[in-house]
């Protein structure tokens, strides 16, 4: 994420919290997290439930 890079430039050039969560427009804590963790961390999408699972909670399943 370009994001956390970013964070950590500005931070390393001698920009406060403060003004790095202005200049990028996200919240302070947002930036304290990006200097905290030593990774980006990863997301990933939670796994979509199957149609015939949906459909026998709303009706009978034929079995």
């Amino acid at each position: 994420m370009e994001g956390y890079t970013t964070i950590r430039y500005l931070h390393a050039q001698g920009k406060s919290i403060r003004a790095i969560a202005k200049e990028l427009g996200v919240t302070r804590q947002m930036v304290r997290r990006a200097l905290r963790e030593e990774r980006v961390p990863h997301y990933q999408r939670p796994a979509r439930p199957s149609w015939a699972v949906v459909r026998c909670k709303e009706e009978p399943c034929p079995t």
